[in-house]
Formats: structure tokens, sequence, C-alpha cells
């Protein structure tokens, strides 16, 4: 069983998108058990990291420190909003 479906720009929007770079997607984690917790979702399917392009491994090196950035209040409010807390 697959963890994570396929995005692809014909399917439906990924509810949760903080942002976008060529390769990537950035998703609010729908389990907030840490507020803020986020991930980094390729933009197509593939089964092994070793598969990666050389273009799509320097992106997902350029996104990886972006989620540790901190939240701000209006982040952290609109996150209690949309999850109901």
């Amino acid at each position: 069983m697959p963890y994570a479906r396929a995005v692809d720009a014909g399917s439906e929007p990924l509810e949760g998108v903080l942002w976008e770079s060529a390769f990537w997607l950035v998703v609010l984690n729908r389990n907030q058990n840490l507020l803020g917790k986020t991930m980094i979702v390729l933009r197509r399917r593939l089964e092994r990291v070793a598969d990666l392009t050389p273009d799509e491994w320097v992106d997902l090196q350029a996104q990886a420190p972006m989620p540790e950035r901190s939240l701000s209040a209006d982040e952290r409010t609109a996150i209690r909003a949309a999850l109901g807390a």
C-alpha cells in the first residue's frame, strides 16, 4: 500500500499546500500533534529516493530547510482555525 497518492497537474488540488517549487510541494500534515508539522511531497510518483533526478535532488535540498522556520502568530492562528482547535 503506498503511503502517499500521486499528485499531478490533472488531479484535484492537494489540501494544505504551504508552498510549491518546480518539483516539490510543502504541505501541512493532517496529523498536527506538533503544531506546524509539514511534509515535503514530490510532484510525481517515485518508489525510491535513489531514482530522484539531479534537478529534483538539488530542489529538495533547497526546500528542506523551509519548513523548519518558525511559524508566525497569524500562521499558527490559521492552522488552529483550519483544524477546529
